[in-house]
């Protein structure tokens, strides 16, 4: 806990990747700006924006002395963010925040307040929160929850494994769970074909306890290159987006399976039971037909793909999952 005009604020370090972002990033770094009920610093990593990003960045922490800031090559925003969790400085609580949402005045402290609570329940151990977000076109109008119609299923941990719906945006976690990610050395093997936040909700389901809240606290962009609806009807993006599907799949890089696979070479002694038992089934099913064949019939693991089972038996077939 930090001490602000007398008052006792927990202290929380958000951690931000920009990368030619000047249309949007002062409204999300003054809304981090106006958070309320915690002691906030932040950290910003630019991946090598060729715009004024830069300046914008060096602007306001030449204001704020709680905003610092370092740029490096372009690795992408996974590897970025990746790099920021690595430099971060000690805090009891970080942050994830993109570089063009806007936040709401007590995003931080209502996840901080929900972390809190299940600390204080089960004790000091890695902790996860992340939560819904108000999905908007690009002038914050149009507003619609992102995560409304979710089943609670596909955020449990075979969920995330074959699909992550916990947004980066929205997470808030706790300095045990960044301890747990800075020993660990397989992110970069998971983050570079998936994402940061996949990564971070695997280990924390893992190792300690993901929460989900659904609650919006942020305005989450959307940005306007999609095409209008006539042109989604018209035969040429219909064969555009089909062409694309076939590419992804014969250039599939077996994500689910390898990722499984990963986490079990590097969390085997925190895996047990159900969990272990489920991951070896889906990391190993390429090894032989009987493995190949206790996957296809595993109705559970099934359930979790969100293609339909055809689909899935294709992937299987072939060692594309």
């Amino acid at each position: 806990m930090s001490k602000m005009q007398g008052l006792e604020f927990p202290s929380c370090c958000v951690l931000m990747s920009t990368y030619n972002g000047e249309k949007y990033l002062r409204e999300q770094i003054d809304s981090i700006i106006a958070q309320k009920g915690v002691d906030w610093q932040l950290l910003i990593r630019d991946d090598g924006s060729t715009d004024k990003t830069k300046e914008i960045v060096n602007e306001y922490s030449s204001c704020y002395d709680n905003i610092k800031w370092y740029h490096g090559k372009n690795i992408g925003p996974g590897l970025s963010f990746i790099d920021l969790v690595k430099t971060a400085p000690l805090s009891e609580y970080y942050a994830f925040s993109d570089q063009d949402d806007v936040w709401y005045h007590l995003k931080l402290v209502h996840a901080i307040s929900i972390l809190e609570s299940e600390r204080k329940l089960h004790g000091n151990r890695p902790l996860l929160y992340f939560g819904n977000s108000n999905e908007t076109d690009e002038h914050l109008c149009n507003k619609k929850s992102r995560l409304k119609h979710l089943r609670l299923v596909q955020l449990d941990f075979l969920g995330t494994l074959f699909h992550n719906y916990a947004d980066g945006h929205t997470m808030v976690f706790n300095s045990e769970l960044v301890d747990r990610i800075r020993s660990s050395n397989c992110y970069n093997d998971i983050v570079v074909h998936r994402h940061h936040d996949t990564y971070f909700k695997l280990c924390a389901d893992i190792v300690g306890q993901s929460i989900f809240d659904r609650e919006s606290l942020l305005d989450f962009r959307r940005h306007s290159l999609s095409v209008t609806e006539d042109e989604v009807r018209s035969q040429v993006v219909i064969t555009k987006r089909v062409k694309r599907m076939i590419s992804k799949f014969f250039n599939s890089q077996k994500l689910t399976s390898n990722s499984a696979k990963v986490l079990l070479d590097n969390f085997d002694n925190d895996l047990e039971g159900k969990m272990k038992e489920k991951l070896k089934r889906i990391a190993f099913y390429r090894t032989s037909i009987g493995r190949k064949f206790c996957l296809l019939m595993d109705k559970e693991i099934r359930e979790y793909n969100e293609s339909s089972d055809i689909v899935y038996y294709i992937k299987v077939f072939f060692n594309k999952l």
